[in-house]
């Protein structure tokens, strides 16, 4: 069925009125929204974005930025460098400008570099309100810009636009001394194109050719395996080659994936990197570390061949219904002259069925593949993150590091779970005296680590992101900390432990992962008093007074830290007599359990102060790094830490 077809002016009005409608938020927030939404749709290997509309003058000229988004290599290993690749986004608005021009987008680009460098030089982001996601996009850089490998500018606009800035643009306008510099311009004619052919007449003429044709002239079909056909649907199997699927995006871009456009705008750039290092170093594994794509179909050509094998040579009204990202990962990395002959060692698994011409039973049918595909058991990214060297030899600590004598469960281990399962697969197989060894009170899983040690090394905003959220911002912090350090000749890759003398590269030899388990485990049985002390608090408050009264407690009492380990218990932290660095608050102000209601009464009051002034969510306040800064002041102010 043809949709309607709206002029540019149509579109734009169309967007603009959209954005007028919010009742929360800037209408050209709203309006960037939909933009970006477009391109993510044209381009499904941009990463997520952040709207966050930044602007302050300087004497080096003035810092812009309306968005942000980060990507980076999720390859893990003891010797892998991260690499981080930066988008900031730059929103030229047509109600505040009369042209898309060369002098326009340049500026644009201009003032997001600036930003970038400010953010990477210095702590700016302490000085951005803790209401504005720039804040946010602020630290990451400034955590993490010795990683960043390129930073990538996209000037949107809702103006129209004919002139090429590829060639129009001076790259010595927007150099870093180390990280290189890209752009792109999505000006509001070329958004308009790509959501017309979203949004355009129907895809029954998607036919994709399959066949090929030899030095003599002779047309083969594509060999694909018939399972069955029921009711109507025939369904086959067979494996595309990587050139065959290039070809197909190539010639149909986004009609080729138009019913799986929903899904497409789940994308994230971090897989797509996974896909190109693929496609890069073990091009002929693809098959086997890819899920494959499924495709559905108003017909096949096929015929039988003499030998019984079943061939096709076309397929009509073809739609890629789940695997849309593979594809279009596939495309975009054949771009890159260095990948283009790796494309033709590339297979993909290809699902193909073959749907009855009725339209209702094919919407019904088409979000039912679409959905079943992606709702197998998940693989969380944290997931993909168990066998680092660092979770391994964590691992490996705690199985050597058995409770003290004289304490309850003397000799008994506490467990890293760093495999979602492990524990309990470890239990059915080695039976009750393993289980005696390792009870259940005991295990620390990958996320609780992450939450503890977020907490502790300041960072109990990014715990209150919960779940993956967490974990993300743990791992983003510990493998920032895994560099060589210059002042030492071995040249070791060290820092990821937190506790204990080898803290930041202090002594010349590996990293003390015991230490550090040790210092884990304390971290654990505190915030487990503290669970206990909150646990009439309502709501996210409770979670909130955890988390940021277990990051105020390392404050207070740094130095007796493992002493819990040493009696496993927590009140360990306030008998320290031996300070070197500062007086144990915990201990002068009563213990931990009085000492823990102080600090839980001003986390309460300024995280309250603070929704109040900002009409937010306390939850939503307790994430932001702002919130953080400004309890921790305030606990130095009262002297609570």
């Amino acid at each position: 069925m043809t949709k309607s077809v709206r002029t540019f002016e149509q579109w734009v009005a169309d967007l603009q009125h959209q954005s007028q409608l919010h009742e929360a938020g800037e209408p050209w927030e709203h309006l960037l929204e939909n933009l970006i939404m477009v391109a993510r749709t044209s381009d499904p290997t941009l990463p997520e974005f952040v709207v966050a509309g930044y602007r302050r003058q300087t004497s080096n000229g003035q810092l812009v930025i309306h968005a942000w988004g980060e990507e980076d290599d999720p390859t893990v290993g003891e010797d892998t460098v991260r690499r981080i690749r930066i988008h900031l986004v730059s929103f030229v608005d047509s109600n505040l400008h009369d042209a898309l021009d060369t002098e326009c987008v340049t500026k644009a680009v201009r003032q997001a570099i600036l930003f970038y460098e400010q953010a990477a030089k210095t702590n700016m982001y302490r000085d951005i309100a803790s209401t504005d996601p720039a804040a946010g996009a602020a630290e990451f850089i400034y955590r993490n810009s010795r990683n960043v490998s390129a930073v990538k500018v996209h000037v949107i606009s809702d103006l129209p636009s004919e002139e090429d800035f590829a060639e129009n643009l001076d790259p010595f306008d927007f150099k870093l001394e180390t990280t290189s510099v890209e752009y792109a311009v999505w000006s509001g004619s070329k958004l308009y194109n790509s959501a017309m052919a979203i949004d355009g007449e129907d895809t029954s003429d998607v036919n994709l050719d399959l066949s090929e044709t030899d030095e003599n002239g002779v047309t083969y079909g594509h060999p694909v395996t018939a399972v069955g056909e029921e009711q109507g649907w025939e369904v086959y199997v067979t494996a595309f080659t990587g050139r065959q699927l290039v070809k197909f995006y190539e010639e149909h871009r986004l009609r080729l994936v138009n019913e799986n456009v929903r899904a497409f705008l789940q994308f994230s750039g971090k897989t797509n990197k996974g896909i190109k290092n693929t496609i890069m170093e073990e091009p002929t594994r693809f098959i086997s570390y890819n899920n494959g794509i499924s495709v559905v179909a108003k017909r096949v050509l096929r015929e039988t061949t003499e030998d019984g094998s079943d061939v096709v040579f076309t397929i009509e009204g073809a739609q890629i219904v789940n695997g849309g990202q593979t594809t279009a990962a596939l495309f975009h990395a054949s771009q890159d002259p260095a990948a283009q002959p790796m494309i033709d060692l590339v297979r993909i698994f290809a699902k193909i069925t073959v749907l009855p011409d009725d339209e209702d039973m094919r919407d019904d049918a088409i979000a039912k593949i679409a959905r079943y595909a992606n709702t197998q058991n998940t693989i969380k990214p944290s997931d993909l993150e168990s066998n680092w060297a660092y979770f391994r030899d964590l691992s490996q600590a705690a199985e050597v590091c058995p409770v003290p004598e004289a304490n309850i469960g003397a000799g008994t281990i506490w467990t890293f779970d760093r495999a979602r399962g492990r524990y309990e697969e470890q239990r059915r197989l080695r039976g009750g005296d393993w289980e005696l060894l390792h009870p259940l009170n005991q295990v620390i899983d990958k996320t609780l680590l992450a939450d503890v040690m977020n907490c502790v090394s300041g960072r109990p905003n990014d715990s209150q992101r919960g779940g993956e959220g967490l974990i993300r911002h743990y791992l983003v912090w510990l493998k920032s900390r895994n560099f060589i350090d210059g002042r030492f000749s071995d040249q070791t890759i060290r820092g990821l432990t937190f506790f204990g003398d080898n803290r930041n590269h202090s002594r010349d030899e590996h990293d003390d992962f015991v230490e550090e388990w040790r210092g884990v485990v304390s971290s654990v049985l505190i915030r487990r008093v503290l669970e206990q002390e909150f646990q009439d608090t309502e709501g996210w408050m409770r979670t909130i007074k955890i988390r940021y009264v277990l990051a105020l407690a390392y404050l207070a009492a740094e130095d007796s830290w493992l002493d819990v380990w040493d009696s496993q218990e927590a009140e360990a932290i306030a008998q320290n007599s031996t300070v070197s660095v500062g007086v144990n608050r915990i201990g002068q102000l009563g213990g931990l359990a009085a000492w823990t209601q102080i600090a839980g009464a001003l986390v309460e009051e300024k995280i309250t102060k603070l929704s109040k002034e900002t009409q937010k969510a306390i939850n939503d306040i307790a994430k932001t790094s702002n919130a953080w800064q400004v309890v921790l002041q305030a606990a130095k102010k009262k002297d609570v830490i």
